[in-house]
């Protein structure tokens, strides 16, 4: 298990955010799709431009959402409507896609926002987040909890915690995060290659350098 970096604050662009696993690449096209592997799935209801996420499962100030496809593409955005005393948000992608991020992500109050998908996550030139906490990107196949509880991807079993995010467990092939635009690194992003996934830089590295 690695240990999770240091969340830093999200705030109107992707600027300063955790992620593991960088290379550069184009964005893909998807959509949101809720899965039904949590007891209250994940709803997403479409108003134009606009796609509104509520359900999910609650366990204390930790929300869990579970997704089949997690996408946002150019001109849309994705917002985690939930209750204003939520700490944690929880998203996992188990439909085996990479998440193309090119639109805005939004979500209530001081929220953290964790985004789980081991095939992997691409944020394009147009991602935006407008989060009042942090952001964690990982290709990590689960996350794990102070309670030894673990939010799997690849094992996509309905168990939730009130307990903290502490750590993330690697799968044997993760994908990658891919930024197709150095943009991005303009406010400084932190980031950590997979296999240093608890070892947040303090610099960010060089967009054109794979990690092994």
């Amino acid at each position: 298990m690695q240990p999770l970096p240091c969340l830093k604050p999200a705030v109107k662009s992707l600027s300063a955010l955790a992620l593991c696993h960088l290379v550069v690449a184009s964005p893909l096209h998807a959509q949101i799709i809720g899965d039904t592997t949590l007891s209250n799935h994940s709803i997403v209801t479409t108003n134009g431009n606009l796609l509104t996420i509520t359900g999910g499962g609650t366990a204390g100030t930790n929300l869990f959402h579970s997704f089949e496809q997690f996408s946002v593409q150019t001109g849309k955005t994705a917002f985690f409507n939930h209750a204003p005393d939520i700490q944690n948000i929880i998203a996992r992608v188990t439909g085996g896609v990479a998440s193309s991020i090119d639109g805005v992500i939004r979500a209530n109050a001081a929220a953290n926002l964790f985004l789980l998908n081991p095939s992997g996550i691409i944020l394009g030139p147009n991602a935006v987040l407008n989060i009042g906490g942090s952001f964690l990107a990982s290709t990590a196949s689960s996350i794990k909890f102070e309670d030894n509880t673990e939010f799997s991807a690849t094992d996509p079993k309905p168990l939730l915690t009130v307990s903290a995010p502490v750590g993330l467990v690697l799968g044997p092939t993760p994908g990658d995060i891919r930024v197709q635009s150095t943009s991005m690194l303009s406010g400084g992003v932190a980031v950590t290659e997979n296999g240093d996934a608890g070892q947040l830089l303090n610099t960010a590295q060089d967009l054109t350098n794979t990690p092994e």
